[in-house]
């Protein structure tokens, strides 16, 4: 746990995670929790799978600390892997109520939207070239402002068209940036 900047009163944070797979040993999981500023006050990182319980504990107590009498940050665990689905239910056992809920498809009717009772979590697969262009476009007009180091180091030298795997610190960036996006739906803009 890394934490840039304490909480402010009267801020509002989120907070986007990419979830390790397991695999490699160059696998993470990382979280940013971001203010509505678009700076990156706090992150969390663990390697592979070890500890993802305890590593999630912290995580929501920290955003906790960010959150306000009557509210949480919004949080937004990616799914894709099998680990984000532990993350979702270690965060719904703490009681933790800020989920970020994928928006229905264009082509679902809302009689079948809410009959899909847990639609929680971030999902990268489908909308990944479009969650980095995002992540890049406000990074590089000065929207986003990030401290970590390891983050800082993979942007320099990730190259999407190159390279396959996108680091994890990109990744959590990314969808921290997606669910702050003032044009997404259900995003608590800035």
């Amino acid at each position: 746990l890394l934490v840039y900047k304490t909480p402010e009163p009267g801020m509002a944070y989120a907070c986007g995670m990419d979830c390790s797979e397991g695999g490699g040993l160059g696998d993470d999981t990382v979280a940013y929790i971001q203010d509505a500023m678009g700076q990156c006050v706090a992150s969390v990182r663990g390697k592979g799978h070890f500890s993802l319980t305890q590593m999630t504990k912290l995580l929501v107590y920290e955003l906790w600390k960010y959150g306000k009498d009557d509210w949480e940050p919004l949080f937004a665990p990616e799914i894709d892997g099998k680990l984000g689905l532990v993350v979702l239910q270690v965060a719904k056992d703490m009681g933790y109520r800020n989920l970020w809920q994928t928006p229905k498809k264009a082509t679902e009717t809302d009689e079948h939207y809410w009959a899909r009772r847990d639609r929680h979590g971030w999902r990268t697969q489908g909308n990944k070239d479009d969650m980095l262009q995002i992540a890049v476009a406000r990074f590089n007009n000065g929207d986003a402002f990030i401290l970590d180091l390891d983050f800082l180091r993979d942007a320099t030298n990730y190259d999407q068209e190159i390279v396959k795997h996108t680091p994890d610190t990109i990744m959590a960036f990314a969808i921290t940036e997606c669910i702050t996006d003032p044009h997404h739906p259900k995003a608590f803009g800035r």
